[in-house]
């Protein structure tokens, strides 16, 4: 059994390639210790202040902006970094740019475009997970390869989804989220 996919990429295709796989390999969730940790040190830090403990009001004015600021624009700066790297790499990287070939079959998962060729065997693939407009199919939890959909040709999803359960197993989380 044999599953190809055939798809032009766009950056903005790209940008939601970059931003399924950084959610799913979390990548940015080992960096949310910071979002809530930073804001505990502060919080700490400006309760030994001793004009800080005046008042409720005094207080939570100096701690509220590394609760609610602090954390907002953090989130901002990951989705705009995210971007970035998506913008800067389809630009930059041969590799992403142009007619996309990937085919899923026995002995694994092979990729194409016009600057290379590579085969990857299932022994070497860690997990997969389905989203709505994607399965994302891991190597390791930071690399992963992104397979649209809508780029899928002559089958339907739902066989992808039990050819991957088939040979990943327990490592499948399929079932779009």
């Amino acid at each position: 059994m044999e599953f190809d996919f055939e798809y032009e990429n766009t950056p903005a295709l790209h940008g939601r390639v970059v931003a399924a796989i950084s959610r799913h390999a979390r990548v940015t969730r080992r960096l949310w210790w910071l979002v809530f940790g930073l804001p505990v040190v502060m919080t700490l830090s400006k309760a030994l202040v001793e004009g800080n403990r005046t008042s409720v009001a005094v207080f939570l004015g100096v701690v509220a902006p590394w609760w609610i600021i602090y954390p907002a624009l953090f989130w901002l700066f990951l989705k705009w970094s995210t971007r970035r790297v998506a913008a800067r790499s389809i630009q930059q990287d041969a590799t992403h740019q142009g007619l996309q070939s990937r085919r899923l079959d026995d002995a694994g998962l092979h990729i194409r475009n016009a600057v290379l060729s590579a085969d990857v065997s299932w022994g070497a693939l860690q997990s997969a997970v389905e989203t709505p407009e994607f399965f994302l199919i891991f190597q390791n939890p930071g690399c992963g390869y992104a397979l649209p959909k809508a780029a899928l040709v002559g089958a339907e999803p739902a066989d992808v989804r039990s050819f991957l359960a088939s040979k990943l197993h327990d490592k499948a989380k399929l079932g779009a989220d």
